[in-house]
């Protein structure tokens, strides 16, 4: 009788449980499903892309193009909807290659699939309001573009909801997962700096998430319905903007910042500057629209402005937006605030005074210099601190390195390997006084300005580098699962990049990891001597060579 009096408790209670299971899931499923906005697309954009000739497709007046150098270009024109359609139609295949590069990376820093599908909940919940802190303009011309993502990764979420995820993973990267993916550097001179004083910026873009993530930059051109006319150095599926000019001479860059982790999703920086760009032809209108914006995250955007005649920092927290005008004819940002002196990671004061350090050692500045910069892989004082520290201008890393010239309506693009590739000169005032389709498959960049490539691209440096990273990640690969690695391959690591501290951190933590405590103790202190990046970084080391002391002494 006891018995089947608590089976029938048992089976209630299941059955309880169940039904509440399922509550749950309707109510997680309808708490961050974001449905897409009301739209009707135009009769141009609802047509498919025409191929005019090489590489060039086009779609009405707007067209996509692969240039010899490398990169894509884009041009777009019309409403955000119609925009966002032909975006997608143009570049469908990019857009399905990024989705396929983004995930496979992610993977790749989390080897977990079970804390990776808890992420997938996590910033699920967390972004379940992030399409009330979009305008309905770029809600719009997001859902256009999310037509052609691809089917197999619905079982992320939604082709919508994936795209307007992915607008904030620049947020997401540097403020809730801490991945160290994002150490970007800004600077622009003018008057007695440059050569014919007038404003020049330079930028690299450090969001590092693979390889193949970098290789596929697209220039997009675009001419908006409302709004000033821009490009944008961006990516497949991504309308929010990084880097970029308008036609009004406004140039605009974001370098992460230390803060807090947010408490819940508010407008991603990108679309901020995006909107920046399209709506603001000075810094007060700039400075306008940031501080209406309430953002993800801490970000220091640099803005350009050849009607100011100046740069400044836009400081902008989820809370405020200071602005940090230097009064000199420098400018310099890295990853912390200046108004508010707030400095946390010392690799962005390191660089930050490396960029002034060779800043001052040069008299005049045009785009040339301004590159070499940008491609400086050295310490201070010109000290070999490694090739892909943090604490250097090029970390060999970028997405992409950018050089702004605002009264003249010049940007020169970057071509790969990281900043190192040449840089292509476009001249926007030509570029958007083009009417309709180009009728053949031409460049459109002026080569009369292009910047040669680094000699480093061609170097035996860079085959050493390659061949370092390629055996830290096997080296990483047999920490985790325990496997050996052979005492040549080894030493062909250290060889590779005998002046990093992450090729003796990364030998230390194969040997501890095969519990060889001496080993790991003499590489770890090989590793304290060289020049590390963070103070966590230093703060691990630490742990373990006192981890290899204690078993030493059992």
């Amino acid at each position: 009788m006891r018995k089947r009096k608590l089976l029938k408790i048992l089976k209630y209670g299941c059955a309880g449980l169940a039904v509440l299971l399922v509550a749950f899931g309707i109510y997680f499923y309808n708490a961050v499903m974001i449905d897409g906005p009301t739209v009707t697309p135009g009769a141009v954009a609802s047509g498919e892309p025409r191929h005019i000739d090489g590489t060039l497709y086009a779609i009405g007046n707007s067209w996509m193009r692969k240039s010899a150098n490398g990169l894509y270009e884009l041009y777009v024109e019309g409403e955000p909807y119609d925009r966002g359609l032909i975006i997608g139609k143009l570049s469908k295949g990019l857009v399905e290659r990024q989705e396929d590069f983004f995930v496979s990376q992610l993977h790749e820093m989390i080897p977990s699939d079970t804390y990776i599908n808890f992420l997938k909940l996590f910033v699920a919940w967390f972004n379940r309001n992030l399409d009330t802190a979009i305008d309905d303009e770029f809600k719009k011309e997001i859902f256009g573009v999310s037509r052609s993502a691809p089917d197999q990764y619905d079982s992320i979420g939604p082709k919508y909801m994936r795209m307007l995820n992915y607008h904030a993973a620049h947020d997401i990267g540097h403020a809730l997962l801490n991945m160290h993916l994002v150490g970007c550097t800004s600077f622009s001179l003018k008057g007695k700096k440059t050569t014919d004083g007038k404003l020049i910026a330079g930028r690299s873009f450090d969001f590092y998430m693979g390889d193949d993530f970098s290789k596929e930059k697209i220039v997009a051109f675009y001419s908006p319905a409302k709004g000033y006319k821009f490009m944008s150095i961006t990516w497949g599926g991504m309308t929010g903007v990084v880097s970029g000019m308008n036609e009004k001479g406004l140039a605009v860059t974001i370098n992460a910042a230390p803060g807090s982790i947010p408490g819940s999703a508010s407008t991603p920086i990108s679309i901020i500057v995006r909107e920046i760009l399209q709506y603001a032809k000075n810094i007060d209108e700039a400075r306008t629209i940031a501080e209406r914006r309430k953002s993800f995250v801490s970000e220091s955007i640099m803005v350009s402005s050849a009607a100011d005649g100046k740069t400044v920092l836009l400081e902008k927290t989820p809370d405020s937006c200071l602005m940090f005008d230097s009064g000199t004819d420098e400018v310099i940002s890295t990853n912390h605030f200046q108004k508010t002196n707030r400095v946390e990671e010392e690799s962005s004061a390191y660089r930050f005074s490396r960029v002034r350090e060779l800043i001052d050692a040069e008299n005049r500045f045009d785009e040339r210099k301004i590159a070499a910069i940008l491609r400086d892989r050295k310490g201070r004082g010109g000290q070999d601190i490694g090739m892909g520290n943090e604490k250097a201008v090029n970390q060999l890393i970028a997405h992409h390195a950018v050089i702004f010239k605002p009264e003249d309506g010049i940007v020169w693009v970057s071509s790969s390997p990281w900043q190192c590739g040449k840089f292509y000169a476009y001249d926007l005032k030509k570029i958007f006084a083009r009417k309709g389709v180009p009728s053949r498959d031409g460049e459109i960049y002026d080569n009369s300005r292009e910047i040669k490539e680094d000699p480093f691209a061609r170097s035996k440096d860079i085959v050493s580098y390659n061949n370092y990273r390629a055996l830290r990640t096997r080296i990483a690969k047999a920490v985790r699962a325990r496997t050996v690695i052979s005492d040549a391959d080894l030493k062909a690591y250290e060889e590779s990049n005998p002046e990093m501290y992450l090729t003796y951190q990364t030998i230390g933590d194969y040997y501890l990891s095969r519990k060889d405590y001496e080993n790991a103790r003499k590489y770890f202190t090989a590793a304290k001597s060289k020049e590390i990046a963070r103070n966590s970084e230093r703060e691990k080391i630490d742990e373990s060579i006192d981890e290899c002391d204690e078993a030493l002494k059992r």
